[in-house]
């Protein structure tokens, strides 16, 4: 029996680090660097980490969100006043929870406060099915 093989491109689209990607993404092409986008962050509201630490107490009590509970303890005023003004304003619904990060530069498109970002967006990878999938819905080639 002679195997045979096919590149990933054949059936299921581009390999963005370990990860099969759909079809619909192998016109995306492979980026060096997160510069000039911010795709990622443009409808996440805040910074995820946080807004669930803030609207569940309880999640302080889990150890996988200890190293994020340490970080929100220790943010910059105006970084914890941001988040504050998102969590008040999507509360009462005059924020939409999809908007962009209330972090987010809209002039250099990076984190206002990258030290203190959360381990969700820590842990995010450039070309990763993630991101091209916000790429995509911010229409960012």
């Amino acid at each position: 029996m002679t195997a045979t093989s096919s590149s990933p491109s054949d059936s299921a689209g581009p390999v963005a680090g370990n990860a099969q990607l759909p079809p619909e993404f192998a016109d995306l092409p492979i980026v060096a660097s997160c510069t000039d986008c911010g795709a990622c962050c443009s409808r996440q509201g805040a910074p995820p980490d946080y807004v669930a630490l803030e609207r569940n107490l309880h999640f302080r009590n889990d150890p996988s969100f200890a190293d994020d509970a340490e970080r929100l303890d220790q943010l910059p005023d105006v970084a914890r006043e941001l988040l504050q003004l998102y969590l008040d304003e999507s509360a009462a619904g005059t924020r939409p929870t999809d908007s962009a990060c209330v972090w987010l530069d809209s002039e250099s498109l990076q984190c206002r406060f990258y030290e203190w970002r959360p381990s969700t967006c820590r842990v995010f990878e450039l070309n990763s099915p993630g991101c091209l999938i916000y790429r995509r819905l911010c229409g960012i080639n």
